[in-house]
């Protein structure tokens, strides 16, 4: 399962309303290979930090990055470990030179659907930062790097597209319901579809509304 490009989709489907672009597997090299990235950026250019629409769209960690682009890594199966963090590394520097940007007008983050052990949080020296389930290293190397676990966000509109894909089940049921019950996936017909197509992959048939079923 491509989980970049669900994910990629259900932020393009949700964001492009607001003027926010969101493509996947953006090239951090002139030439291939092609990461599994997911870069969000602002679509009128010049503009400075987001609207406050748009921050109604971004989820935490997301929309307090007053910055151009945002380069995400999205981690769905896999667990975080040294080879992914010093991955993204490589990933912000080569996109920064391929997009020819300053550093300060991008972020790179990490969005984990399986939440680490605290001792790598430590090792790595991660701090939270904000909100919950928001950390933040300064590798050795320079810049910083994010780090998002779907699993700890609170339980709010902002947040539920994106913990769809948390590593738990219930995290992932609390999600959804938040979706229905705030008429969010309402949003759109596009959004609507991506959401229910979703549904029925993760929760494998646990969820069932009739109201859900209008969009396939």
């Amino acid at each position: 399962t491509y989980w970049h490009r669900l994910a990629g989709e259900m932020l393009k489907v949700l964001l492009d309303p607001v003027g926010i672009e969101v493509r996947m597997e953006v090239p951090v090299v002139p030439a291939p290979p092609v990461a599994d990235l997911i870069l969000i950026q602002r679509k009128e250019v010049g503009e400075s930090g987001w609207t406050q629409e748009q921050r109604l769209r971004l989820a935490d960690g997301l929309h307090d990055l007053d910055v151009d682009q945002i380069l995400v890594e999205l981690k769905i199966t896999e667990s975080l470990n040294e080879d992914a963090l010093m991955q993204l590394l490589v990933y912000d520097y080569l996109y920064l030179k391929t997009a020819k940007l300053k550093r300060h007008q991008l972020r790179s983050v990490i969005i984990s659907s399986i939440t680490s052990r605290k001792e790598f949080l430590v090792s790595h020296s991660f701090k939270p930062v904000g909100p919950v389930g928001v950390y933040e290293c300064i590798p050795p190397c320079g810049g910083v790097v994010r780090l998002i676990f779907l699993n700890e966000l609170v339980d709010e509109v902002r947040n539920a597209p994106l913990k769809c894909f948390a590593s738990r089940q219930d995290e992932q049921k609390k999600a959804f319901e938040t979706i229905k019950y705030t008429g969010l996936f309402k949003l759109s017909e596009a959004f609507g579809q991506t959401i229910v197509g979703l549904w029925r992959l993760k929760m494998k048939g646990a969820l069932t509304s009739p109201e859900m079923e209008d969009f396939t």
